[in-house]
């Protein structure tokens, strides 16, 4: 199946019968400005509409070939940096405070963004956690599709609430487990609050597979409320059984934790946005030494078939003479 991409630009398709209606126009007022001054027609109209046609044809295969369609797949040899990175993403209903804006998870997940185009070539995952762990996506060198898959994440994503740290390490490590030669790390973004399970375990079993742990902190550690989307399409707050209101607060004690017993560093997402960089000067010491080649399948562009069918109708332009009466 044929795919484009750049889709956008197909819509300049829509300016080619604008142009042939134009082209219209302006013969048909050429041919009476001539019959006026008494001329007559010296050239077959047939022969100069089929040159509009055929120059108007030539101006839909550049356009289709700017559009890059793609069909067909090969596969691709690719250097990777050898890092191998589970990104683990708490989705529990405490990540929809909003003491971080615009929402801990949506600033959670815009650093997800910015750290896979700056990680472009190193096989990357993600776990999302709240009751229970799930794979959103496994090891991956492409960092596009898995950008577009952190948008889709909400914190609707897992119905069982909760805040399973514990879990979603054990997931990762299995899943670092298959992953090529190289540095593997686990990145986990959560605001830490009633974490669940045996985290210290979890920790030891990451620590004893090689694998550096670093953390970054959403929300406030004081604390900030939950608020909760009704049916009806209004917004309160979440309250506990007693009907007091429900505040969640960082845990940054237990994320420093967790990232000083592996070796890793604990960030505070705060709103300049350092957590990235600083996490990206923490992964780069790794990055030099440690790289692997692996094969992905990509698609095979196309285009260069219709600039070559645009350039030989073209020369037939230029090289066949005008025919007149």
């Amino acid at each position: 199946m044929i795919s484009f991409l750049y889709p956008a630009v197909l819509l300049l398709l829509l300016l080619i019968p604008i142009a042939g209606l134009f082209l219209r126009w302006r013969q048909g007022y050429y041919w009476q400005r001539l019959e006026l001054m008494g001329m007559g027609l010296t050239t077959k109209s047939s022969w100069n509409w089929s040159r509009y046609g055929i120059w108007l044809f030539i101006c839909a295969l550049l356009i289709v070939a700017l559009a890059r369609p793609v069909w067909g797949t090969e596969l691709e040899a690719v250097e990777t940096q050898g890092v191998s990175m589970m990104f683990v993403l708490d989705v529990s209903k405490s990540m929809d405070a909003e003491d971080v804006s615009p929402s801990r998870l949506e600033r959670a997940k815009l650093s997800l963004e910015d750290l896979f185009k700056q990680l472009s070539g190193n096989e990357l995952g993600l776990v999302l956690f709240a009751g229970s762990p799930i794979v959103q996506f496994p090891l991956t060198t492409d960092s596009l599709s898995a950008s577009a898959l952190v948008k889709q994440v909400t914190t609707n994503s897992i119905s069982a609430q909760g805040t399973n740290i514990a879990d979603a390490i054990r997931l990762s490590i299995q899943l670092l487990a298959a992953a090529s030669k190289g540095k593997h790390l686990i990145v986990l973004l959560t605001d830490g609050e009633g974490h669940e399970g045996n985290v210290d375990a979890a920790v030891s079993a990451a620590t004893q597979a090689g694998i550096t742990i670093y953390t970054i902190g959403y929300g406030d550690p004081t604390g900030a409320l939950i608020p909760l989307r009704n049916p009806d399409g209004s917004i309160s707050d979440k309250r506990d059984e007693a009907g007091n209101q429900v505040y969640s607060a960082l845990d940054e004690k237990t994320l420093k934790a967790i990232a000083d017993s592996t070796g890793g560093t604990y960030e505070h997402a705060l709103p300049n946005g350092n957590e990235v960089p600083n996490l990206m000067q923490s992964i780069n010491q790794y990055m030099p030494n440690t790289q692997n080649r692996g094969v992905q399948v990509t698609g095979i562009e196309r285009f260069d078939i219709f600039i070559a069918l645009a350039v030989i109708l073209l020369t037939l332009q230029i090289v066949l003479p005008r025919l007149q009466k």
